[in-house]
C-alpha cells in the first residue's frame, strides 16, 4: 500500500510481473564530469530484465511522474541515439544528468546520459567494451571462474584520475590554510593523496571475480604488477 501511494502502480500486479529476474549493477569510471572538476563522481548503472518493452516504458514514466511531480515532467529530456530514445534529467543545477533507457529487453538506469550513450555504443559494438580491451583480458585467463560479478580496475587510469582531479583542489587547501594564520603550515603529510598514490604505481591492474556455489561464495582475485625500471 504504501508503495502505491508513492508510486501510484501496484507492485505485485503492475511492477513484478514486467521484470525477468534478472538484474546488474555496475560502476564505472566517472561519465559527465567536465575535465579537470574537483567533483569526480563513478559512474553507476542498474539493468533490469523486462517481459515488454513497450509496458515497462509505460512503467517507468507512470512512476516517474507521480513520484517525482511537475518537476520530473519539466526536467525531463529525450535524447535520439543510434535510433533508440533516452530519457534523462536536464537541468544547470543537476550534475550529472540521471536518465534510462530501454533496449534489448532491458531497463538501464544510468547515473549520465553519456555512460547511456556509450553503453548502447558498446553494445552495438561501435565502441570497444571493458571485456575486449587487452588489459582485461590478461586478468581474465588467470580466473577459473566462469560466471558471477567481476571487478576490473585499471590502476594507471584510476591514479591518472586522482592526480588530475587532487592537483587544483590541493592549491584551494592550501591557499585557504595560508588565509588561517592560526593554523600551521601543512607540509608534505604522510596521508597525502601524492604519497599514496606513488605506492599504487607498480600496481598496473587488479582483478577480482565471485561466483556462488552449492558451499558459498568462491571469490579470486588477481593483481599484475609492473615494472617501473
Amino acid at each position: 500500500a504504501q508503495f502505491r501511494t508513492w508510486a501510484g502502480v501496484d507492485l505485485e500486479r503492475d511492477v513484478l510481473p514486467l521484470f525477468t529476474g534478472v538484474v546488474g549493477l555496475g560502476i564505472t569510471a566517472p561519465f559527465g564530469t567536465p575535465h579537470g572538476s574537483l567533483i569526480a563522481l563513478p559512474g553507476l548503472f542498474l539493468t533490469l530484465g523486462l517481459t515488454d518493452e513497450a509496458k515497462g516504458l509505460q512503467l517507468i514514466q507512470t512512476i516517474g511522474a507521480h513520484a517525482g511531480g511537475p518537476l520530473f515532467s519539466a526536467f525531463l529530456q529525450r535524447r535520439l541515439h543510434d535510433g533508440q530514445t533516452i530519457y534523462y534529467l536536464s537541468n544547470p543545477m543537476l550534475f550529472p544528468n540521471p536518465g534510462y533507457v530501454i533496449s534489448r529487453q532491458q531497463l538501464i538506469l544510468g547515473s549520465d546520459v553519456s555512460l547511456l550513450q556509450h553503453m548502447l555504443d558498446a553494445a552495438s559494438g561501435k565502441t570497444t567494451s571493458l571485456t575486449d580491451t587487452n588489459a582485461y583480458q590478461d586478468v581474465r585467463k588467470h580466473f577459473r571462474i566462469t560466471g558471477g560479478s567481476i571487478t576490473f580496475v585499471d590502476v594507471d587510469t584510476a591514479v591518472k584520475e586522482v592526480r588530475d582531479m587532487w592537483a587544483p583542489l590541493n592549491v584551494w587547501i592550501r591557499a585557504l590554510t595560508r588565509l588561517d594564520q592560526e593554523t600551521p603550515a601543512m607540509g608534505s603529510m604522510p596521508a597525502e593523496p601524492e604519497a599514496l598514490l606513488e605506492l599504487l604505481r607498480p600496481i598496473r591492474f587488479i582483478g577480482v571475480a565471485s561466483q556462488a556455489e552449492p558451499q558459498g561464495v568462491r571469490t579470486e582475485a588477481f593483481v599484475a604488477i609492473q615494472d617501473l625500471q
